[in-house]
């Protein structure tokens, strides 16, 4: 999957790329976060990545995410936040939350 969409600890959503391992969009309404990633059929049943995100489903069953605590509906998001201090450093990802948080503290 080259790209999913997470929700954001202030309740809006954003975009993550597996391509570049980074946040692409940000601060999404769930509007705009189901104008990216609209419902689709895969193998004849409804695929809603937006709600995905809502429920913080795994991104990855049985995946890095699933083991981290607590269980506070940003599974996704702390996965996503690991993902690009492994790839691009502590500074990369206060650069990125920066973007998308600015209010956040780093994970």
């Amino acid at each position: 999957m080259p790209a999913y969409i997470v929700k954001q600890p202030s309740g809006l959503f954003a975009r993550f790329s597996t391509v570049v391992d980074d946040f692409t969009h940000g601060r999404l309404t769930e509007a705009e976060a189901r104008k990216l990633f609209p419902v689709t059929l895969y193998e004849g049943q409804s695929y809603d990545p937006v709600q995905l995100a809502i429920a913080d489903e795994p991104i990855y069953p049985l995946g890095f995410e699933e083991r981290q605590e607590p269980q506070d509906g940003l599974r996704r998001w702390r996965y996503c936040c690991e993902t690009v201090r492994a790839i691009h450093g502590e500074a990369g990802l206060r650069v990125s939350l920066a973007e998308l948080e600015p209010d956040h503290v780093v994970p």
